[in-house]
């Protein structure tokens, strides 16, 4: 504890807090601006047609060249067939942002209950069990995130191509683990935060 008070003085740990709270909130704008991108059709996948494969967009109107401007990604390697007419259904562009909204969903959650976690710490509120839930809680997002998430992606998938003429096909879960790993970690610091305000509180009704 001495190391760690030396190395990050409290002082340090506030103000650094009070900035994670604010990357928190952007890093939520900008996962909601992805979002609405997303749905304008600027989500991107690739497509393989007759001169190669490109990384498009569902809202430019040749599929034949690489997209340009803004655009999204859920990191995923997502891949589009084209119908009969060399065209891309509705239904397929609807999956597409669906498959957006599970991956950027249980994120921004996480990220929220970060903010609330970074808020208490840089009011001086440290060793609580509010903020042990709230870490849990982050975990156990990111849990969801790296177990649950990619196999919804793949049902959407499924469902999106029974109904289209256009296919969508999608190779997930590459960072399972690199995402598993910290949210076990923070479930399991939730658990001795708690554990520890437990004590503490006996203690104090104790005196």
């Amino acid at each position: 504890m001495n190391v760690t008070s030396k190395i990050i003085p409290e002082r340090l740990a506030k103000t650094a807090c009070m900035i994670m709270k604010f990357f928190c909130y952007f890093a939520i704008a900008f996962y909601l601006l992805g979002f609405v991108l997303s749905l304008m059709g600027r989500q991107s996948f690739t497509v393989h047609t007759n001169e190669g494969a490109y990384e498009v967009i569902y809202a430019q109107e040749n599929y034949e060249v690489p997209a340009e401007g803004m655009k999204v990604s859920t990191g995923d390697q997502i891949y589009v067939q084209r119908n009969a007419q060399g065209r891309i259904d509705g239904m397929t562009q609807a999956g597409l942002s669906l498959m957006y909204a599970v991956h950027a969903l249980p994120i921004g959650v996480s990220l929220w209950f970060l903010s609330r976690v970074c808020v208490n710490v840089s009011g001086g509120v440290i060793f609580t069990r509010k903020n042990a839930q709230y870490l849990f809680y982050y975990g156990l997002t990111q849990c969801f995130a790296a177990l649950a998430v990619p196999f919804i992606k793949l049902l959407i998938c499924g469902a999106v191509n029974q109904f289209t003429t256009s296919s969508v096909f999608v190779a997930t879960g590459q960072d399972s683990w690199n995402i598993l790993i910290p949210g076990v970690a923070f479930v399991i610091a939730a658990y001795i935060i708690d554990y520890g305000a437990q004590l503490q509180d006996e203690v104090d009704h104790t005196l």
